[in-house]
């Protein structure tokens, strides 16, 4: 909702794709806190995560041009920023050196226990998740919170399908480990497998 002495969204869009410094700061401020949400899923921490929304702003801006209002804002807004941790991740946190190819078989890849950090506070789960490494956590934060499918994350990595869903079963696998030993508890509960269109609506992990 937009403040009194803010314009609409529609026209503080069409400020920034005519470069008004004005309009490109109340943008920032608007979408601030959506935009740090997503750059401490994809981060060790909050420096790391700040040097992603600085990669993302920069990138909102230069593409603004590109976007097109049939289309809700924030979902685009969200992507690049999505994309900007991805590309992050590449560039500084040897995404490929932490990244496992191997393909698992229905006998390797039961039915996950993925309800645990349902039953945290948001800063809790946002600090088990930025514990894993950085494959298993931009796999996970792309299958689960952004709710792609194993063939969308292929596309958008560069790999199969199938390392995709190895990395996102040894995450979870991870995240119980983690979960564990901070807790002292197994804090997941059992669930029903999933097909490949992604999570079911409502679920989160």
């Amino acid at each position: 909702m937009n403040t009194p002495s803010e314009p609409p969204l529609e026209e503080l869009i069409e400020k920034c794709k005519q470069g008004s410094r004005l309009a490109q700061n109340l943008l920032f401020r608007k979408y601030y806190s959506f935009a740090l949400s997503i750059c401490m899923r994809y981060s060790c921490n909050r420096a790391e995560a700040m040097e992603i929304l600085n990669d993302g702003f920069f990138n909102v801006l230069t593409k603004i041009g590109q976007y097109n209002p049939v289309f809700p804002f924030r979902a685009w807004f969200g992507k690049i920023f999505v994309h900007a941790a991805i590309d992050y991740n590449r560039k500084y946190k040897r995404f490929h050196e932490s990244l496992e190819a191997e393909e698992p078989t229905e006998s390797i890849m039961p039915a996950g226990s993925n309800g645990a950090l349902e039953k945290l506070s948001y800063e809790e789960a946002i600090a088990f998740i930025q514990q894993l490494p950085p494959a298993y956590c931009v796999i996970f934060n792309l299958y689960v919170m952004e709710e792609y499918t194993h063939q969308e994350i292929a596309e958008l990595l560069g790999i199969s399908p199938g390392t995709s869903r190895s990395n996102l079963h040894k995450a979870r696998m991870k995240l119980r480990q983690i979960l564990e030993r901070n807790r002292g508890n197994s804090y997941f509960r059992p669930e029903n497998s999933k097909d490949e269109e992604g999570p079911e609506y409502g679920s989160t992990f």
